[in-house]
């Protein structure tokens, strides 16, 4: 009897282990992927000029009057930067906008008559269109970034005419803008709640930013980084998304490589996108703007 008994139980436990580990892999995780540009912060701000200070700033501020009105998180950043005269002596007439690879972009406008192009971006989105940037910038960018500062690299040209001339203009370098972030440590705190294996970063912040902002939240952590250039050179495709599937941060993104990345992910876990850039609306997942 009393053996009859223990068979019982003994069976009893078994099937509740049987129950539990089918709990454990059937239900899904739920992994959190953060746009920490915006999302993290509540303001933006010029920490410091490296090159023509006064060139960088004008420029600037006539990239910015010559925005088509849609938001995009590149506006926001330069608002923190740069403060716009309510009365402009030199109006600008915006001909022409082009979004680059990550997170710049191209206006073309018209200023005193002359046909004007700015770049506005991340270096490596530019470098095919500023060939002749000063000695020392990269490696300043990269040591910006690493201490935590946005650089953002500003190019002009001026080749008269037609449009099409300024879109394929060679620009020359005026400064690399370091922009410094006010993080908001309440979302800080929110995230290191959720715990750094529920959190991942997809982010066209530089690669040493991203990990910069990922040691903020979790000071223990050493993620595995991958730059979207890094991915890019990987083949075949199959590869790549494998080393893309294990990454923690995947930095230096664009729309493109985001919406790659984003597929990949979902397929191994139920996510959670929080971005308040405007161009990740056009991602399979709807972001939220806040924190849930």
């Amino acid at each position: 009897m009393e053996g009859e008994l223990i068979i019982v139980v003994l069976g009893v436990v078994l099937v509740g282990l049987i129950a539990w580990r089918r709990a454990v892999y059937l239900r899904p995780l739920t992994g959190r992927v953060i746009e920490p540009l915006g999302f993290l912060y509540r303001d933006f701000s010029l920490a410091r000029v490296v090159g023509d200070e006064d060139k960088t700033i004008s420029a600037l501020m006539s990239f910015a009057r010559a925005s088509s009105g849609a938001p995009t998180i590149l506006d926001e950043i330069i608002e923190g930067v740069v403060t716009l005269p309510r009365r402009p002596s030199r109006p600008v007439s915006l001909l022409l906008e082009k979004p680059l690879a990550i997170i710049g972009r191209q206006r073309i406008f018209c200023r005193d008559k002359q046909t004007v192009s700015v770049l506005v971006g991340e270096l490596e989105e530019l470098k095919d269109q500023v060939p002749n940037l000063p000695e020392g910038w990269q490696q300043e960018a990269r040591r910006a970034a690493g201490r935590g500062y946005l650089p953002l690299l500003v190019a002009v040209a001026e080749p008269g005419g037609k449009i099409h001339r300024a879109l394929h203009a060679t620009h020359q370098p005026l400064g690399l803008v370091l922009v410094e972030g006010d993080l908001d440590t309440a979302r800080l705190k929110a995230l290191n709640r959720w715990g750094e294996a529920a959190v991942r970063f997809l982010t066209f912040a530089p690669k040493e930013l991203a990990q910069w902002l990922f040691v903020r939240v979790f000071p223990e952590a050493d993620p595995l980084t991958m730059s979207s250039q890094q991915l890019k050179d990987v083949r075949p495709l199959r590869q790549r998304d494998d080393l893309a599937k294990n990454a923690t941060i995947i930095a230096g993104a664009g729309l493109e490589e985001r919406y790659r990345t984003v597929n990949v992910w979902r397929h191994r876990e139920s996510l959670e996108l929080y971005s308040r850039n405007p161009e990740d609306e056009e991602l399979p997942i709807e972001p939220h703007t806040v924190l849930s």
